[in-house]
């Protein structure tokens, strides 16, 4: 959560706020329960529209990140 209140992904970890960590796995975040845990971790009220912003860009990054493991497997 940055200083304004938005929510946001923060692959590096670096951006000014409060933070939260997540289990990479799609289905992990992509459950209700997730998303009240991260609204709980982060003091907001997440709305549908919110989650699912967050959610692409968790799936997103989770699909770069899965890429580049192959790729350093093969």
């Amino acid at each position: 959560r940055t200083p304004e209140g938005k929510v946001i992904v923060d692959p590096r970890g670096k951006a000014a706020g409060r933070g939260a960590y997540l289990c990479p796995r799609p289905d992990c975040f992509g459950s209700s329960r997730a998303r009240r845990a991260v609204a709980h971790s982060l003091e907001v009220e997440l709305s549908a529209d919110d989650w699912a912003a967050l959610r692409g860009d968790l799936e997103k990054l989770a699909a770069e990140r899965g890429s580049a493991l192959e790729r350093e497997s093969a």
